[in-house]
């Protein structure tokens, strides 16, 4: 994985409105803090400060430059198309935002402290990506055998508000997805700026067969759950900025 860098809300928002950056996904730190309005001229001095002590910024020859590394993370979030965001049911896993960008480069982003103060990002590559992934306990491991009958397949349970969902549900109804007790984690694949929802990603637990459930605008599709099928989907997310890709998709099983 690669260097993790800290901000405070404070020192987030600086570089946020060095970068033009009005609005993001998951992270009330930018939301929370207006320097334009609420700070002072020796505020603002101390934050540039606590930033150039970090080696975030530098001084140039008439104004402050921020380090390469800064500028590679805020760089994909002026331009992300796309951002995950990632909730799991259980609490020890913290929540995350993944943005992305058209050169297979990540910037993975969560709160640096349980109490919010704080914002850690992280750049990653595409194979540091789909390893944080299979590592994140946000996915379940594999459950279907080669040998895995027919016979079984049938016998697996869904649950009764699961069904309802697919019955009925869509995309401005797929948050609903987060109440039902069987979903393990959610995650919401949307536009950085406007948080419009292009799709959800859900991973259900099952008594025999995990499933996945995938809901974009046209329709709600479910696959039996494998960990190589979560990174084909996250792929297709990387390389279309609508999402998953509705015209060519797999059929479901």
């Amino acid at each position: 994985m690669g260097k993790s860098l800290g901000f405070s809300k404070e020192e987030f928002s600086v570089i946020c409105d060095a970068y033009d950056i009005t609005q993001l996904v998951c992270f009330k730190a930018h939301e929370d803090v207006n320097l334009q309005e609420n700070a002072k001229k020796d505020t603002y001095n101390q934050i540039l400060f606590q930033l150039y002590k970090k080696g975030y910024i530098m001084v140039g020859e008439t104004e402050f430059v921020v380090s390469e590394e800064v500028k590679a993370i805020f760089s994909i979030l002026k331009k992300s198309e796309t951002v995950i965001t990632i909730s799991a049911k259980d609490e020890s896993v913290p929540g995350y935002c993944i943005y992305f960008s058209d050169e297979a480069k990540f910037v993975l982003m969560r709160d640096g402290t349980r109490k919010g103060e704080y914002v850690k990002c992280e750049l990653m590559n595409k194979e540091e990506f789909f390893s944080f992934l299979k590592d994140s306990e946000a996915l379940l491991a594999d459950t279907l055998w080669e040998d895995f009958s027919e016979k079984r397949r049938e016998r697996d349970v869904i649950g009764e508000q699961l069904i309802e969902f697919l019955e009925k549900g869509n995309l401005e109804s797929a948050e609903n997805l987060w109440e039902i007790p069987q979903v393990n984690s959610l995650f919401r694949i949307q536009n950085p700026r406007s948080g419009n929802k292009k799709c959800y990603i859900a991973v259900v637990k099952q008594p025999i067969q995990d499933k996945i459930v995938i809901v974009n605008e046209e329709n709600i599709r479910i696959f039996s759950y494998t960990e190589k099928k979560m990174m084909e989907l996250f792929q297709e997310i990387q390389e279309n900025e609508n999402g998953i890709g509705r015209c060519n998709c797999s059929k479901c099983e």
